[in-house]
C-alpha cells in the first residue's frame, strides 16, 4: 500500500510539476509579446518622433522653396503625410493584433489555472478517501483484535 501511496504521489508530483511548467511557458510567452508590443510602441514613437522632425525640416525647407516651385513642395508634403498616415494604420493594426495575443495567452493561462486547480481538488477527495478507507478498515482490524 505505502509503494502505491508513494507511486501515486511521485505522479501527482510529476504532474503537478508539468502543469507548473505549462504555466511557466505561456507566462513567458506572454511576456515574450508584451515586450514586442512595447518594442514595437517604442518603434512607433521613434517614427512619430522622426516624422516630426521631418515635418520640421520639410517646413523650413518650404519656406526657401516656396518661392520657387509651390507646387512641388505641396505634392512632397502629401506624400509624406499619407506615408504618416498609413505606418499609422500599421501600428495601429498591429497593436490589435498583438492585443489579441495577449488576450488569447491570459485565457490559455486562465484555462491551465482551473485545469489544475480541478486537478488538486480531484486529487485532494481522492487521498481523503483513501485515507478514511485505510482508517475504517484499521478500525476494524482493531475491533477484531479486541473480539480474540
Amino acid at each position: 500500500m505505502n509503494a502505491n501511496l508513494v507511486a501515486e504521489k511521485k505522479t501527482y508530483t510529476k504532474n503537478i510539476t508539468s502543469i507548473n511548467n505549462s504555466i511557466k511557458f505561456e507566462r513567458k510567452k506572454k511576456e515574450d509579446k508584451q515586450r514586442e508590443l512595447n518594442d514595437l510602441e517604442v518603434q512607433m514613437n521613434d517614427l512619430i518622433n522622426k516624422n516630426q522632425i521631418e515635418v520640421k525640416t520639410y517646413k523650413e525647407r518650404v519656406k526657401d522653396i516656396l518661392c520657387e516651385n509651390q507646387g512641388r513642395v505641396n505634392e512632397n508634403m502629401m506624400n509624406n503625410f499619407r506615408v504618416i498616415n498609413h505606418r499609422a494604420r500599421e501600428n495601429r493594426q498591429e497593436q490589435h493584433d498583438f492585443k489579441k495575443d495577449v488576450n488569447l495567452l491570459n485565457k490559455k493561462i486562465r484555462e491551465k489555472e482551473t485545469m489544475l486547480e480541478q486537478h488538486i481538488i480531484a486529487t485532494n477527495k481522492q487521498d481523503f478517501e483513501q485515507w478514511r478507507e485505510k482508517r475504517l478498515q484499521t478500525e476494524r482490524d482493531l475491533n477484531e483484535l479486541k473480539i480474540i
